[in-house]
């Protein structure tokens, strides 16, 4: 969620630092990396090793509560994430309810609430140079920052338990009248 009072900062790439295959960490390493001396920080955050001995510009948040969390998406310029599968990526979800602009992969689980040039900026997987050029775009356009914010905001509002609680009662009365209708006739 946004948090009043929060100024973000205009050089802090976040990213999940996990190492499990999947969520194809190597690939936000390397695209981050790509940008040379133009760089922003590396702001990670896990529950695994220290990952800032990495590069002198990472800094890692070992074992983050969920508040720090979101003050970390709050503060952060842009939230990267490079999964080659997601079932549904909830860190992307936080990021854009805390108004964090979204660089992610076009990974199955992200299909679903993820539309390149409108949400988020999409990124081919295994594509360092793709990554690398996004990264630097977003970081110095302002306003594709702020669109992309505003509607991730908007996106992030359609999954709240509220409507996903209307959304399943819904569905379990198509599913009763389903039934009804079906054994009637």
């Amino acid at each position: 969620r946004v948090l009043p009072n929060r100024e973000r900062a205009s050089d802090i790439v976040l990213a999940l630092g996990r190492s499990f295959f999947q969520k194809n960490f190597k690939q936000t390493l390397a695209g981050w990396q790509k940008l040379g001396s133009r760089r922003p920080r590396l702001l990670l955050y896990g529950i695994e090793a220290d990952m800032s001995k990495l590069d002198e510009r990472i800094t890692y948040i070992h074992k983050p509560t969920d508040a720090e969390v979101n003050e970390l998406y709050n503060r952060s310029t842009i939230f990267v994430q490079t999964s080659y599968h997601e079932g549904f990526s909830l860190p992307i979800m936080q990021a854009m309810a805390a108004g964090c602009p979204v660089i992610c992969t076009d990974a199955h689980g992200n299909r679903g609430f993820c539309y390149n040039n409108k949400n988020c900026l999409m990124v081919n997987k295994d594509d360092v140079g793709g990554l690398s050029q996004k990264i630097e775009r977003l970081m110095t356009d302002e306003r594709l920052r702020n669109k992309l914010a505003r509607a991730g905001l908007k996106t992030a509002k359609d999954y709240t338990w509220e409507v996903i609680a209307k959304r399943l009662d819904l569905f379990i009365l198509s599913l009763l009248v389903g039934i009804y209708c079906g054994s009637s006739g």
